[in-house]
């Protein structure tokens, strides 16, 4: 009896367990999704060597990987690289969201058709390096419209992926097409490029050391041009693209070459036709021709070396067709270009260049700024002069070069009188002999003519005042220093600037001859930085409307005004006598 119950209760779970393992299986069924792969592309799109592309309706598209990408059906021509690696990106980034096998499609009683894959709407073949060739098959897209179905050959699932699998495939293959009017590798800077305006015009432009020449046919010898618009010309011709292509199209009675009949439909035949061809070192030879009229703004070119003929901007003929880049000036160069300067006058030499902040500042005769409003006036007379020039034969002559970085212009012998108005070219010497601001003196030193001993002044620090260093003890009370005297000096300090100049590069007679070599005055001042150089100011003779000054180790003579010499002679103190 007791063995009859125990076999009964075993048959009664075995019964049980029976059903839990049905009912499990059914539901993970209702539930199943197989995802073999996680990316439609597993290998890297560096190994792809061609792409073939069939749509419904179509003609079947392929590219291949020769070195560079091309178009091979349904026409070759040159292609845009950055679209064909955003296609292969396509399938190496669309990850698989869901995917269903055939037992599933089963249960759900579905069929391919049912997603559009008994027909799909494109088939796409990626062949690799390796020589294995992986194919997909894309059909309809999901319900919500952000997914589509996709097949790979030889794998029995049907996978979902992103959207933009199509969107990417489902371009023409003339979206594709390269958009520039060079093939890939012509130069980016070229050295050299002719201009052929029909059959007799022509002229070619050489750029050695930055300085571009133009020959013309029939006249060897090279005269310079523009470099500025030399290059504004090239960098438009380099940056233009097509507006739209007219062959190849992949019409059926199209040549596979570009005839001479096809050419002269266009006015691309060598008679009509304007061409430009690019050299440059270790670059291929770039060459595109200008055609006749395709409407109000565009004409036809001969484009990526011969091999279509597309719509471009008319502008680009126009500048083509009148490049010669001559200049009449004298000085073919835009004033903010110009960074060096050189005048030879008799036996002096100035000698001008631009800082890197983009101050003037004399080299020659002297080592000093330059007057930034006296270059600005000579360089706008030098910049407007043109060819030739013009002028009587009694007159002083001055030498005269200008350049940028790129390049220097030539030596031209210019009328003195022309440059600056007919001023010495010493004004080309800034007229502010120094600037300090009154914060940075710590110390004023002043030495009289005929005086025994200087009087000195110094900044005391913690009392933020200035007093008088070593006073006389024999005098009684230190002497109190006239606040608004010492004020007025500090001010003419920054900037002390001249009247005006009288001589540069001052020889000791100079010196005498101006009051300088024994001066009324002599102003020291010592500054707060540490390690830094007195600088001592100098004040001669008495000229009309001042005195001549000059600086300590000077490069020049000046005039000071009035207020200012007043300022320096001014009693300080009243211990201390004018």
């Amino acid at each position: 009896m007791n063995m009859r119950r125990l076999y009964g209760w075993f048959f009664v779970a075995l019964a049980l367990l029976s059903a839990a393992h049905v009912c499990v299986s059914l539901r993970g069924r209702a539930s199943h999704a197989l995802i073999v792969r996680t990316v439609l592309l597993a290998e890297p799109i560096d190994d792809v060597s061609s792409i073939a592309i069939e749509k419904r309706g179509d003609a079947p598209v392929s590219f291949v990987k020769n070195g560079r990408w091309e178009l091979e059906k349904p026409y070759a021509a040159q292609v845009d690289k950055r679209l064909i690696l955003r296609l292969l990106d396509a399938f190496s980034t669309a990850f698989v969201k869901s995917s269903f096998d055939e037992v599933e499609l089963s249960r759900l009683g579905k069929v391919r058709a049912d997603f559009g894959l008994d027909e799909p709407r494109a088939q796409v073949t990626l062949s690799l390096s390796s020589g294995k060739d992986v194919s997909y098959a894309i059909g309809m897209p999901t319900p919500g419209g952000k997914g589509v179905y996709v097949r790979l050959d030889g794998e029995n699932a049907i996978y979902v992926v992103d959207v933009r699998v199509w969107e990417c495939v489902n371009l023409p293959a003339g979206a594709y097409r390269k958009k520039s009017l060079f093939a890939d590798g012509v130069a980016e800077d070229p050295t050299s490029f002719d201009v052929r305006r029909g059959l007799h015009a022509f002229s070619r432009f050489t750029c050695r050391k930055g300085v571009w020449t133009c020959a013309h046919d029939g006249n060897p010898d090279a005269v310079r041009v523009v470099g500025a618009r030399v290059d504004r010309f090239l960098k438009a011709l380099q940056a233009a693209e097509t507006e739209s292509f007219v062959w190849p199209v992949g019409a059926s009675n199209e040549p596979a070459v570009a005839t001479a009949s096809l050419l002269a439909g266009y006015g691309l035949d060598s008679e009509s036709a304007v061409t430009v061809t690019l050299r440059g070192p270790g670059g291929i030879d770039g060459q595109v021709s200008f055609g006749s009229a395709a409407s109000s703004n565009l004409v036809y070119a001969l484009v990526q070396n011969a091999s279509a003929i597309a719509r471009v901007p008319a502008e680009l003929r126009e500048s083509a067709a009148a490049a010669d880049f001559s200049d009449p000036r004298v000085y073919p160069f835009e004033r903010d270009a110009v960074e060096r300067l050189r005048l030879e006058d008799a036996d002096a030499v100035y000698s001008l260049f631009k800082s890197a902040d983009g101050e003037w500042r004399l080299d020659s005769p002297v080592s000093a700024p330059a007057d930034a409003s006296a270059v600005e006036t000579l360089l706008s007379t030098l910049l407007a002069l043109q060819s030739p020039l013009q002028y009587s034969t009694n007159e002083v002559m001055v030498s005269v070069s200008l350049g940028t970085v790129k390049e220097t212009g030539p030596v031209a012998r210019i009328p003195r009188s022309r440059l600056l108005q007919g001023a010495s070219l010493d004004n080309l010497r800034s007229r502010c002999m120094l600037s300090v601001p009154p914060a940075e003196v710590c110390r004023l030193v002043f030495s009289h003519r005929g005086s025994a001993s200087p009087l000195a002044l110094v900044c005391d620090g913690a009392r933020r005042e200035w007093v008088v260093e070593h006073p006389d003890p024999e005098a009684g009370a230190p002497p109190r220093i006239d606040p608004a005297a010492l004020a007025a000096i500090l001010d003419e300090l920054h900037p002390l600037r001249a009247e005006r100049l009288v001589k540069l590069k001052v020889q000791p007679a100079d010196l005498r001859r101006y009051g300088l070599e024994d001066p009324r005055v002599t102003v020291g001042i010592d500054l707060t930085a540490p390690g830094s150089v007195r600088r001592n100011i100098l004040i001669g003779d008495v000229v009309e409307n001042g005195a001549y000054a000059t600086i300590g180790a000077a490069d020049a003579v000046f005039v000071l005004s009035d207020r200012a010499v007043r300022a320096f002679l001014a009693p300080l103190s009243r211990t201390m006598e004018r």
